[in-house]
């Protein structure tokens, strides 16, 4: 058999794809914080998405 061809998996896989719709000035704010952050547009928004969570976790 030939071996499998791909990525190989990782323990945390990021199956999920979420699709938004934004409007100039939000993707502006986003390029903006992630730029700053030095982190992707996606990283910025998992991070967001955290941040939020603990806070309400509290």
């Amino acid at each position: 058999m030939s071996p499998k061809t791909g990525r190989p998996k990782t323990e945390n896989a990021k199956e999920h794809m979420l699709h938004i719709r934004m409007n100039d000035d939000d993707m502006r704010v986003l390029d903006f914080c992630a730029e700053k952050l030095s982190l992707s547009k996606s990283e910025c928004i998992r991070k967001l998405v955290y941040d939020c969570f603990e806070s309400l976790h509290k």
